[in-house]
Order: structure tokens, then sequence, then C-alpha cells
């Protein structure tokens, strides 16, 4: 949408936008995409205040809970599933290897029987 002062965004309550590449650049916030989701779901859009408020809340509480995970001392969970999911990992690619040699020998047995 456009007025006689700039561009103007549904997604972008109160803001005015210079020109069309500022727009664009807006297209392609996180801002814009979250109150895509917000309108997806009939709720009212957020002016970037609002959104950068309750993004900064957000990590906080992220921060919060990342330093607690430390200090309870469950960094040693995550080796342990990294390796879990390489050796898962190498069992896939092993399963794979077998049922291919498998097939191989199914074809080879097939056409000696034919």
């Amino acid at each position: 949408m456009s007025n006689q002062h700039g561009l103007t965004s549904t997604t972008a309550p109160g803001k005015l936008f210079e020109s069309r590449a500022d727009l664009a650049s807006h297209y392609k916030s996180d801002w814009h995409k979250y109150n895509l989701k917000r309108r997806e779901a009939n709720m009212t859009m957020l002016t970037h205040e609002e959104f950068t408020a309750r993004l900064e809340a957000a990590m906080a509480l992220r921060r919060e809970r990342e330093g607690r995970q430390e200090r309870s001392g469950k960094d040693h969970l995550k080796d342990k599933t990294e390796a879990s999911l390489k050796k898962s990992s190498e069992k896939k690619i092993q399963w794979s290897e077998d049922i291919k040699e498998a097939n191989k020998k199914t074809r080879k047995e097939w056409f000696h029987f034919i």
C-alpha cells in the first residue's frame, strides 16, 4: 500500500517505508514473518516495539534455560546424544550396505535360476 508519505504494510502497523527497497527488506524480516503467522491465527499485528520486546524476552528465557542446564551439569547429555546419533548413522550406513549386498546376491541367484 502507498500513501503520500511513504509505503505501508499490513504486517508493520504504524510503520512507513520510504522506498520499495525498505519495504522489501521488511518482507524478509522476522517481524514480518511473525506477524504473518499471527494473521493466520486471527491475532492482531504487533508493532516493531512489541515484537522486539517479545523477542528480547524469549532470548532472555533461552539464555536462562541454557545457564540452568550448564549449572546442572547436563552438558554431558549433549555429548552422549551426538555420539548416539553418530553411532545410529553408522548403523544405518552398514544396514544400507548389507541390503545392497543382499540384493546383489539375490539378483545373481535369480539369474542363475533362469
